[in-house]
């Protein structure tokens, strides 16, 4: 969507004659300008499940992969800037958000926690993750 946002702000300069009045237009129609300046709705479901996807993911395999935390971080912390940045700039108002979402999703955080414990028990507990085959050539 980011790039939408940079080609909407594109066409919108251009509609403004390459000024940064946003009192001047080309659009003759109300409805060309509200279709042109209104960016579209943000579907806050799609959202929280990338959230959850990245979540779940990185908790499932971090304890054999302990650089999924880092990259989790970076993602997540990224992914907020630009949903803040295009929420502010881009999408249109939408009502009709309720906090049943979100405290379902603050519901399955245990669950995630159960799945980090049980993959991370199972990795470890594996007797052969840090053994390598013997040299043969040493001369044993």
């Amino acid at each position: 969507m980011l790039v939408a946002f940079l080609w909407r702000g594109a066409q919108r300069f251009i509609d403004r004659r390459f000024s940064f009045n946003e009192r001047v237009t080309k659009q003759a129609v109300q409805s060309d300008y509200e279709e042109l300046y209104t960016g579209p709705e943000f579907i806050l479901q799609v959202r929280f499940a990338q959230f959850l996807c990245t979540i779940f993911v990185t908790m499932t395999y971090s304890s054999g992969v302990p650089g999924l935390y880092a990259i989790s971080f970076v993602s997540l912390v990224c992914t907020y800037w630009i949903d803040k940045l295009l929420l502010l700039r881009f999408y249109r108002l939408t009502d009709g958000y309720s906090q049943h979402l979100s405290s379902r999703i603050v519901k399955l955080a245990p669950l995630a926690i159960l799945i980090h414990s049980l993959f991370g028990f199972m990795i470890f507990s594996y007797p052969y993750i840090l053994s390598s085959p013997g040299i043969s050539f040493l001369g044993n």
